[in-house]
């Protein structure tokens, strides 16, 4: 009976011993470890913010990945939620500031990136990623990561590897053939084209920019693509021209100073364009000009891209046999035509909130595998896609469209759709390619919002009655600038002070 205590005895210690191992809180400490059959501990949801429309197979596809990831010892769920661009920036901004526990949201210089770091929402990944994300840090360049990182911490993952803008215009090719006229190469043509329409389609709308951002409407795009004239946005406003600078310079220009008769011109331009029926009427209020473009009620829109989407393409073609699409290019290819700070448009952020911060890094780490990085950025291989040499996949359905770029961008195993044709391959490689850009002066800049926060809040309420409305046409442009100016510009001033000393102050420190 001793002896058989004994053994009992030793049995429950190895027991204990084996359970005081274990990890049951899944928590910041991961999903266990794949090797020897490790336990796998407890399930730990992730919750991921991103911004447009869910694709259809997601569930499918977050399935597999979620079986993948338990066979390589990660015991994780992804939750995802979208949410609609027309909301994007109110919502995303009330989770941050409410301290709702997501763990990984997508943000972006023209969201609220720069004021959501500046004022402490995010997780500072430095050390984080040293430790358990290797694979990130693998599939980028140390050109991009430092460029992108805030007041010297890297608080988000920059996503992609882009260098600018990629601004153009799609349009239909069917409509511009059927009324004979040539392949549009310039904005005389293109008005042209807009003004044909008009007369001999009146059933479809002209032109309309893609949602109510003011960048993206007639008159941003021909500022921020205006070659002669340098124009560039500064890190205070991103997206809007109160604020801005000209060539590779670090001096900041005010509107409310001294109008600049180029930047005017434009929005004066717009706004004829706008009264003369060339651009969408109901453009504050419509729905996603692409979905427009799908069902065939607009013959052109702003492009935020230089290759064609086939997808898009096939779907308008659904509901509207014969149709076709082809770009205006705004986009000069030429070395050295274009500066770059190397700060990406897009990245994905870990808030503070977020209790599950290392199992973010752990699970981010595991997508940065080339095998797992497809399954979760094009779908179940034999499905959704299939390989095309080592660079290149064919989408076989478009039930999983590639949404990668707003939360798993890597420039390492980023695979090229092969429906690019070879000159769309060559822009992209062009565009992602950071010698043939001139260095921007502000590179490694970032602007700290906190010591003005209040007048950037001021600022984004008195903008959003305004300026959407200026670029767009929609209004007259001279009564509501006075308007605009009356009530921004001594908030404006303080906003273009503290940004200038700040730049000076980076510029000190780099001699």
């Amino acid at each position: 009976m001793k002896k058989w205590l004994v053994v009992m005895l030793s049995v429950m210690l190895v027991v204990l011993a084996a359970c005081s191992n274990s990890n049951p809180s899944g928590g910041n400490e991961g999903g266990g470890d794949k090797e020897g059959g490790a336990d796998l501990g407890k399930e730990v949801t992730l919750k991921i913010m991103l911004p447009g429309d869910r694709p259809q197979d997601l569930d499918k596809v977050v399935a597999a990945a979620e079986t993948k990831m338990k066979e390589d010892g990660l015991n994780y769920k992804l939750n995802f939620v979208f949410v609609p661009w027309a909301d994007l920036a109110s919502k995303t901004q009330v989770t941050l500031t409410s301290g709702e526990e997501i763990d990984m949201i997508y943000d972006a210089p023209w969201l609220h990136i720069n004021q959501m770091t500046s004022e402490g929402y995010y997780t500072d990944l430095t050390d984080l990623i040293k430790e358990h994300g290797q694979n990130i840090l693998n599939a980028g360049s140390e050109l991009i990561f430092e460029a992108n990182k805030f007041n010297g911490k890297m608080t988000a993952i920059p996503l992609g590897s882009k260098n600018g803008h990629a601004n153009s215009i799609i349009i239909r090719k069917d409509i511009r053939e059927e009324l004979g006229l040539e392949e549009v190469k310039t904005h005389e043509q293109f008005i042209e084209f807009l003004r044909a329409v008009k007369e001999k389609k009146p059933e479809i709308i002209p032109y309309s920019a893609w949602g109510v951002s003011p960048d993206l409407s007639y008159a941003g795009i021909r500022i921020e693509n205006d070659y002669e004239a340098g124009f560039r946005v500064t890190p205070a406003f991103n997206r809007n021209f109160t604020l801005y600078l000209k060539g590779n310079d670090p001096t900041v220009y005010n509107l409310f100073d001294e109008m600049d008769p180029t930047i005017w011109s434009y929005i004066e331009l717009t706004r004829s364009m706008y009264q003369e029926g060339l651009i969408n009427p109901d453009i504050m209020s419509s729905p996603d000009s692409k979905v427009m473009l799908k069902s065939g009620e607009i013959a052109s829109m702003t492009y935020t891209d230089f290759s064609m989407q086939q997808n898009t393409l096939r779907e308008l073609q659904a509901n509207v046999p014969g149709a076709d699409l082809e770009i205006f290019e705004l986009y000069k290819f030429e070395k050295n035509a274009n500066t770059s700070d190397y700060k990406q448009n897009d990245y994905l952020a870990i808030p503070k909130a977020s209790k599950n911060p290392v199992d973010a890094i752990k699970f981010l780490n595991w997508a940065h595998e080339q095998d797992n990085y497809n399954l979760i950025s094009f779908g179940i291989e034999g499905e959704h896609w299939e390989a095309v040499g080592d660079t290149q996949y064919k989408p076989l359905k478009d039930s999983y469209p590639w949404f990668g770029w707003s939360f798993l961008w890597a420039p390492k195993y980023h695979k090229f759709s092969a429906e690019f044709s070879p000159e769309d391959l060559a822009k992209n490689e062009f565009y992602y390619t950071a010698e043939n850009f001139e260095k921007d002066v502000l590179t490694g800049f970032t602007f700290d919002t906190s010591p003005i926060a209040n007048e950037i809040a001021q600022f984004n309420s008195i903008d959003a009655k305004y300026y959407p409305l200026i670029m767009n046409g929609v209004v007259d442009p001279a009564e509501a600038w006075d308007k605009y100016k009356k009530e921004g510009e001594a908030v404006v001033k303080k906003i273009q002070n503290e940004l200038q000393a700040q730049i000076q102050t980076f510029l000190d420190g780099q001699k």
